[in-house]
C-alpha cells in the first residue's frame, strides 16, 4: 500500500484532487468524499484508504472552503464504520472467527445488512455534524 501511495502522484492523484472541485459546491463535495471513503473502506483497509483518499480533500481544506478538522473527522468516521463489511480486512477476520462458533450462513447476510445500513446513514450524519455545522 505504501508503494502505491508513493506512486499515486505520478499516476494522477493531483489531477484527481483538482477535479473534485468540479463536482459542485464544496459542501456537496464534502458529502461525496465521505461516501467515497465509506464505500472504498468497505472493501479495503481503513488505514490505506484514508491515506490515499484524504488528499482528495486538500483543495477544500487548504482554501478554507470547508472546515478542515470537521471534514477530516467526518471522512475518518465514514471510513472506520464500514470496517465490519465482510469484504474488508477486519470484516473478513471477524467472519472467519465468528463462523467457527456460529452459523456462517446467518452471520454473512447479517454482517452485510449492517454494513449497508451503516454505509447509508453514518457518512451523512458525520457530514451533518462535523462539516455542515461548522461551515461558514
Amino acid at each position: 500500500m505504501l508503494r502505491g501511495c508513493g506512486l499515486s502522484p505520478s499516476r494522477g492523484s493531483a489531477w484527481l484532487a483538482s477535479q473534485t472541485g468540479q463536482l459542485g459546491p464544496p459542501l456537496f463535495v464534502g458529502l461525496v468524499l465521505c461516501y467515497v471513503v465509506a464505500v472504498v473502506t468497505g472493501v479495503a483497509s481503513t488505514a490505506g484508504t484514508i491515506g490515499v483518499l484524504i488528499p482528495l480533500s486538500a483543495p477544500f481544506v487548504l482554501s478554507g472552503e470547508l472546515p478542515s478538522t470537521g471534514l477530516l473527522t467526518a471522512m475518518a468516521i465514514s471510513a472506520a464504520v464500514t470496517d465490519i463489511s465482510p469484504y474488508s480486512t477486519w470484516g473478513a477476520l471477524f467472519l472467519a472467527a465468528a463462523s467457527q462458533a456460529l452459523d456462517k450462513g446467518r452471520i454473512f447476510p447479517a454482517q452485510l445488512k449492517y454494513t449497508l445500513g451503516v454505509l447509508a446513514a453514518v457518512p451523512l450524519l458525520a457530514w451533518l455534524i462535523f462539516v455542515v455545522s461548522f461551515a461558514d
